[in-house]
């Protein structure tokens, strides 16, 4: 019963040992002889690799416990932020939803206003952000209070088609009684670590050559993230780099 229960929770490393172990005591006993004193050896061998692999198992798990129980409140929300977005990331969504009040909502540049619904699927962005395969590199994590802050360093196919890094972000959560995230505002933190954009170069030549085309991805003036213009601005942006002579971009399979 000891061997059964100790392979199923074993540290990779004793249960290779184990195995090892028991495969030369196999090699050497003879079905129907007596048990030679070396064979005696090495049952005790194997007991004695078992008891150790549990003894690690048992101490690995405590510790980690122990860890989790001790650690700070503020620890505790920005893990809670973390592990959202890593749920998203796998694409668990029932996962990600038990970090959110079902009231939440997130704001851009500013926290005025109601704001817009905040939900796993994320908001108005979120057909873009996965269309060009977003991806942001969180550092800086503070908790004061009930909210918690960090830097955003974001980048995705838009962001290279026009060879701009952007300005980090900074983003705030707020976290409500119940340990679930209420908001969520996203601020650009203006000059600080951006390098150019050819979004200019790019605009002056969609009017010259695609101006239906340009109006329609920028109807204001601005970028509308919604609908089906996420295809159509990596379609022209591809399209303004072959025609004006700029280095063709690696990019990977739009995002689903």
């Amino acid at each position: 019963m000891l061997l059964e229960i100790a392979c199923g929770c074993l540290p990779m490393s004793i249960h290779k040992e184990l195995s090892r172990v028991i495969r030369r005591l196999a090699r050497s006993s003879v079905p129907g002889e007596p048990l030679t004193r070396r064979s005696c050896m090495m049952k005790r061998a194997c007991k004695a690799t078992i008891l150790l692999g549990l003894l690690i198992f048992v101490s690995d798990t405590t510790a980690q416990t122990t860890a989790e129980s001790q650690s700070a409140p503020s620890d505790r929300l920005s893990r809670r932020v973390q592990n959202f977005y890593a749920a998203k990331d796998r694409k668990d969504k029932e996962a990600a939803r038990r970090f959110l009040a079902a009231d939440a909502r997130m704001w851009f540049n500013k926290k005025e206003g109601p704001g817009e619904p905040w939900s796993v699927s994320g908001g108005t962005w979120d057909h873009w952000d996965t269309y060009f395969n977003g991806h942001t590199t969180y550092s800086e994590w503070k908790v004061e209070g009930n909210a918690v802050t960090a830097t955003g360093v974001e980048t995705n196919d838009y962001y290279r088609l026009l060879d701009w890094h952007p300005w980090p972000m900074k983003l705030t959560w707020w976290f409500n009684e119940s340990g679930r995230m209420t908001g969520f505002l996203v601020q650009q933190v203006a000059g600080k670590g951006g390098t150019g954009s050819r979004l200019t170069e790019f605009t002056e030549w969609g009017k010259d050559h695609h101006p239906v085309a340009l109006r329609y991805l920028m109807p204001k003036g601005d970028i509308d993230p919604s609908a089906d213009r996420p295809e159509r601005w990596r379609k022209l942006l591809v399209r303004w780099r072959n025609e004006v002579g700029l280095p063709a971009v690696n990019l990977s399979p739009p995002g689903r």
